[in-house]
């Protein structure tokens, strides 16, 4: 008879202890359910051991942490089905204590998560020490994906880093002050943005060198950074301005890179696409 019930029941721990147990191999077929999402996904077994996980876009170990954080869906075991190439290389009492863990932290993470409909940006001023910071990769990864337009959600599934990660990032940036969120009412989102009349377009616009200078300086972060504190000067990229009103812009953007640069280096770096405004006698 095939292992099968729901995880409401049966929990996620008993079954990867009831097939290690058997020494069985095959694929535990999940439609899990957290709340009002559904997860489709698979657990893998080779001798009672995980060896694979896949659940929507996440693989792997990540994957398996995951799972642990439905708490209801149909599973079957399936045994007479070819094996994909491994993904998970820890053991299965790693797997049960990561989850665990993931499964306590996800009930207060969920508390506190931002609805995924709300709009995150770099805060210009935050509120903790200006002095120069070290991200790590999967923080930097997000960072780069707060940009005044994406929403949590468009963020969760950009990264590739799942919700677990990627939730728990956003709430420490928030706590930190680094980020702050908005929320849009639905009668604002058909609002356009006025049109500038194309005599006042340049023959020549001085953004992409801007942005140049500034990708040359920080990488492809930049882009977004700058794009940001354009718009937040009212500012579109092909805008022919006047000199004060893209100073204005820079010194934004002088502000963003100060939490990524430290003070000295976001102020020369600032200070290059300044001297290139003036040469152009914008």
């Amino acid at each position: 008879m095939a292992l099968q019930g729901d995880l409401s029941d049966f929990g996620l721990v008993d079954i990867i202890q009831l097939i290690d147990l058997g020494k069985k191999t095959g694929g535990v077929e999940v439609h899990a359910r957290r709340g009002n999402e559904q997860f489709d996904g698979w657990l893998y077994f080779n001798e009672g051991k995980i060896c694979g996980a896949q659940l929507g876009r996440l693989s792997g170990e990540e994957a398996a942490y995951t799972l642990f954080t439905c708490n209801a869906g149909p599973f079957t075991l399936h045994e007479q089905i070819a094996l994909p190439a491994p993904n998970v290389r820890v053991s299965n009492e790693v797997v049960i204590m990561e989850g665990i863990g993931r499964q306590d932290e996800w009930a207060t993470l969920a508390e506190r998560m931002p609805p995924k409909a709300m709009i995150l940006r770099l805060v210009a001023n935050p509120r903790s020490s200006t002095r120069e910071i070290n991200l790590e990769a999967d923080k930097w990864r997000v960072l780069t994906m707060i940009n005044g337009k994406n929403t949590v959600g468009d963020i969760i599934q950009l990264s590739g880093l799942g919700d677990f990660v990627s939730c728990r990032i956003i709430i420490e940036m928030l706590d930190a002050g680094l980020i702050e969120g908005r929320m849009i009412e639905p009668t604002a989102v058909p609002a356009v943005a006025p049109v500038v009349p194309p005599a006042a377009l340049p023959a020549a616009p001085l953004y992409p060198e801007l942005e140049k200078l500034a990708v040359a300086g920080i990488g492809n972060s930049a882009r977004v950074l700058l794009a940001d504190a354009f718009r937040r000067a009212g500012l579109k990229p092909d805008d022919s301005t006047k000199p004060q009103q893209m100073l204005r812009a820079v010194t934004g953007f002088e502000q963003s890179t100060t939490l990524l640069l430290g003070p000295s280096r976001a102020r020369a770096l600032a200070d290059q696409l300044r001297t290139r405004i003036q040469q152009a006698g914008h």
